[in-house]
Formats: structure tokens, sequence, C-alpha cells
């Protein structure tokens, strides 16, 4: 099971503010997810590390100069669809108590993995 994130950027000048459009699955070059502390940075169109209960991970896009570069912190609903969280899931709480839910969060697909296997010992 691959992840389901999706590089979420909005180049400057194009969109009014807090606006997001989907970079192209063929130019995934041009989005980076930029992980705080220790981790290397990668491309958009691979899978989020491991989210914290606090601010870990932002985009950087650019359009063509270095100088045209647009940051900003993820939402908790990208956070959330990161995680493979279905888009109609529910939080509840403000921005904040709602980033420390989605960093909180066992990926969707990493819990139904465990979720079956102790099914399995515990109807053994």
């Amino acid at each position: 099971m691959g992840s389901r994130h999706h590089g979420l950027t909005t180049p400057h000048g194009l969109t009014t503010p807090g606006a997001t459009r989907r970079i192209a699955a063929q130019q995934p070059r041009h989005s980076l997810v930029i992980p705080y502390r220790k981790a290397a940075p990668k491309t958009a169109d691979m899978p989020l590390h491991t989210l914290s209960t606090k601010d870990s991970a932002a985009l950087v896009a650019i359009e063509a100069e270095l100088e045209e570069c647009h940051f900003r912190m993820l939402q908790p609903r990208e956070q959330m669809l990161g995680q493979r969280f279905d888009p109609a899931y529910v939080l509840l709480g403000n921005k904040g108590e709602q980033t420390l839910m989605a960093g909180n969060a066992v990926s969707v697909n990493a819990a139904r993995f465990y979720g079956q296997r102790l099914m399995y010992v515990l109807a053994a």
C-alpha cells in the first residue's frame, strides 16, 4: 500500500491566500516536504515521515526562481490525508488540538495491518 500523500502548494501570485492546488504528478520535483530537525527533505510524491504532536513538516515549492519560493506549514487536514485517513473523517477542536490529534494518530494502513494480525492471534 503506497501513500496517498500529495503535494499541496499555492504558486506565488496565482491564487488567493490559503488556496491550494495539486502539483501535477509528472512534476513532483517542484514540491518538497521539509521535515524539522535531522531528517532529510523529500519530494512530495514520497510518503510522509512519522508526524509528531507538534508541527514537524512543511512544504516548499519553487516556480522558476528560488526568490519566488513559497513556504507554509502543513494543515491538520493535510496531515490526516498524508496518513491515509478518509477525506470525510472529522476532527473536532481548534487548529492546535487538531494538529495534536493528527500528530498522535497512527496511519490508517499501519493500524489496519496490526489490527488484522492481532485479530488473527486473538481468534486462535
